[in-house]
């Protein structure tokens, strides 16, 4: 079984909206210069390497859930996998290969929602505008830019695959007694 990243729903909003908060941790990154459906395919091969030993100590690391796609402006967009609960702290192999990455996450606050099905950005961006409602209805803050997640191989049939759209959020106190 493929280790998900772990996090705690602080509220559940409806509609499949949740507040979670996400613990600190490690990904492995990479850059692309690609739209948001074919980043993912692009970031994945490097990302696998650095999974696949890859790395200056030769070390075979588990793949994990979900893979992470943050854009960026000019058709840019980073790919990360969550790297394993075991390797959020301590040292961590070095990537091998230009362009990958290791970089540490701080716990964060995010609105989520969660969708089935393919991943094409008119059905991404049709989910951010809903989180997006769903949160401002409930008046919580918005205090970033969308990312991206994605859980299932490309095995898994379109219409089973699990997707979310995630937003970084402030709950303020007047949010706190809804």
């Amino acid at each position: 079984m493929v280790e998900r990243q772990p996090y705690e729903v602080l509220r559940g909003l409806g509609g499949g909206v949740e507040v979670r908060r996400y613990p600190a941790h490690r990904v492995v990154s990479v850059d692309v210069s690609s739209g948001i459906e074919q980043a993912g395919n692009i970031g994945f091969r490097p990302l696998v390497g650095y999974i696949s030993g890859a790395n200056d100590s030769g070390q075979k690391i588990a793949m994990t859930t979900p893979v992470l796609l943050e854009p960026h402006a000019h058709g840019q967009q980073t790919v990360s996998f969550v790297l394993p609960e075991k390797w959020w702290t301590g040292d961590v192999p070095h990537p091998r290969q230009d362009g990958v990455r290791v970089e540490e996450r701080d716990a964060s606050t995010v609105g989520a929602i969660r969708f089935r099905g393919l991943w094409r950005e008119d059905r991404v961006r049709e989910h951010e505008t809903i989180l997006r409602r769903v949160l401002a209805q409930h008046g919580i803050e918005t205090v970033g830019e969308p990312f991206f997640a994605r859980y299932d191989p490309p095995s898994v049939p379109g219409m089973f695959r699990r997707n979310e759209v995630l937003l970084p959020v402030s709950l303020a106190s007047k949010t706190r007694g809804d």
